[in-house]
């Protein structure tokens, strides 16, 4: 996933600290969660 290699590739250039890092891939997979709890939702609402 394109997120995930950019984020490593900072990483591995040393531009951002890894407590940093990791709080953003969190924060990004939560967020992701969220839209597919969305979609999910929305799918089984027009699936009635």
């Amino acid at each position: 996933d394109l997120f995930a290699y950019l984020v490593k590739q900072d990483f591995a250039k040393g531009l951002m600290p890894l407590r940093f890092n990791l709080e953003i891939l969190y924060f990004e997979r939560e967020k992701r969660r969220a839209w597919e709890r969305a979609i999910l939702g929305k799918r089984a609402a027009d699936d009635k």
